[in-house]
C-alpha cells in the first residue's frame, strides 16, 4: 500500500514538473513574441521619425515630390505659357499687317539692321540705361531683365532697313514686354506702349490668359480700316515720339503744317508738328501705306550742327496704342482741336 502511495506521489511530482516546464515555455514564447513586436514597433516608429527628419523613407519621397510639385507651379515661365504667347502673336500680328519670327532657343534671330538676338543683348540699352539683360528660359535667371521669348518683324516697306523686335522678360519677377525699333547706333529697348501685347503677356505669365483671338482680330481689323486724317496722325506720332513734350505745348503753342514747297530736302513732302520754331521742336512725318516715317532733329555740339534721326512705325501700331478706345479717341480729338493750323504759325497768331 505504501509502495503504491509512493509511486502515486512520484507520478504527481513528475506531472507537476512537466506542467511547470510547459508554463515556462509558454511564458518564454510570449515574452519572445512581445519582444519581437516591441522591436517591430520601435523600427516602424524610427522610420516615421526619420521620415520627418528628411531621410530616404517612402514618406520622405512623398514630401520631396510635394516640394518639386510646388516649385513647378511657381515657375515664372514654362512651355505651356510659351505656347500661349506664340498663339497670341500669330493671331495678333496679322491685324497689324506684320509677320513675326520667333527665337527657337537655338538659332539666333537677325534683324534687318544686322543685330543678332539674343547674342547682342549685352550691347543694348534698356529704357535709356545700360543694364543686365539676357536669355533665361524659365524667367528666373540672374539678369535684371530675364528674357523668355523674342519675336522679330523685319519691315519690307521703305525707308529700309526697319524692324520691330519684341522681348518678353521678367524684371524683379514681374512680366515686362520690351520693344526695339532701332535702325542705327546702339540698340535701345524700351517698355512697349502696346497695351494688347503687354496685357496679354501679363495674363499669360500670371496663368489667367483666355485668348479670344476672333474678337481681338475683328476689333483690330476694324481699327485698321479707319480713315484718319493727316493732322490726327501728326498728333499720334507726337505722342509716340515725345508725349511729354507734346502735352506740355499743345494747349498754347503747337502748330501743324506741311513742308511741300521749301526747306530741307530731307523733309520735303513731310507734314510736321512744331512748338516754337526751333529745329528741335519739329516732328516731321510721312505716311506710305501702313508705314509711318518720322524724323526728329538731334543736335551735336550745337543745335545748328545736328542731324535728322529717322524712325518708323505703323498706322496700325499708332491706332492700337493711342486711338483704339473711346476714351483715347476723345483725348486725341481734344489735342487735334488745340493744334493750330500752319497759317497761324506763319502770321504769329
Amino acid at each position: 500500500m505504501q509502495g503504491k502511495k509512493f509511486k502515486f506521489a512520484t507520478i504527481l511530482v513528475i506531472g507537476l514538473l512537466i506542467l511547470t516546464g510547459c508554463g515556462s515555455t509558454t511564458k518564454s514564447s510570449k515574452a519572445a513574441n512581445h519582444k519581437a513586436t516591441t522591436s517591430s514597433v520601435k523600427k516602424n516608429s524610427n522610420k516615421k521619425s526619420i521620415s520627418k527628419d528628411g531621410s530616404n523613407s517612402s514618406s520622405t519621397s512623398s514630401s520631396k515630390s510635394s516640394v518639386v510639385s510646388t516649385k513647378k507651379t511657381s515657375t515664372l515661365w514654362n512651355s505651356a505659357k510659351d505656347k500661349q504667347l506664340e498663339t497670341f502673336i500669330n493671331k495678333w500680328a496679322p491685324t497689324m499687317k506684320q509677320s513675326y519670327v520667333k527665337y527657337d532657343g537655338k538659332n539666333s534671330i537677325k534683324t534687318s539692321t544686322g543685330t543678332l538676338y539674343p547674342d547682342d543683348l549685352d550691347k543694348v540699352l534698356v529704357n535709356g540705361a545700360k543694364t543686365s539683360i539676357g536669355w533665361s528660359k524659365n524667367g528666373d535667371g540672374s539678369y535684371s531683365y530675364n528674357v523668355v521669348a523674342i519675336y522679330n518683324y523685319n519691315g519690307t516697306e521703305p525707308p529700309l532697313p526697319n524692324h520691330i523686335t519684341y522681348f518678353f522678360t521678367f524684371h524683379d519677377g514681374e512680366p515686362v514686354a520690351l520693344v526695339d525699333q532701332s535702325n542705327n547706333g546702339t540698340p535701345s529697348l524700351t517698355t512697349t506702349t502696346n497695351t494688347k501685347v503687354q496685357s496679354n503677356f501679363s495674363q499669360i505669365a500670371g496663368g489667367t490668359s483666355t485668348i479670344s483671338t476672333a474678337k481681338s482680330t475683328s476689333s483690330n481689323s476694324s481699327a485698321n480700316t479707319t480713315k484718319i486724317d493727316d493732322k490726327t496722325i501728326g498728333v499720334l506720332v507726337s505722342l509716340l515720339a515725345n508725349s511729354d513734350w507734346f502735352k506740355e505745348y499743345v494747349d498754347n503753342t503747337m502748330w501743324y503744317g506741311t513742308n511741300y514747297g521749301s526747306g530741307d530736302d530731307q523733309v520735303k513732302g513731310y507734314s510736321y508738328m512744331t512748338a516754337h520754331g526751333d529745329p528741335t521742336s519739329y516732328i516731321y512725318y510721312k505716311v506710305s501705306g501702313n508705314t509711318v516715317t518720322y524724323k526728329v532733329w538731334m543736335p551735336r555740339d550745337s543745335v545748328a550742327n545736328g542731324y535728322f534721326k529717322t524712325k518708323t512705325t505703323t498706322l496700325a501700331r499708332l491706332e492700337n496704342d493711342y486711338y483704339s478706345t473711346s476714351s483715347q479717341k476723345s483725348e486725341v480729338q481734344n489735342y487735334v482741336n488745340k493744334v493750330k493750323p500752319e497759317s497761324s504759325y506763319s502770321t504769329g497768331n
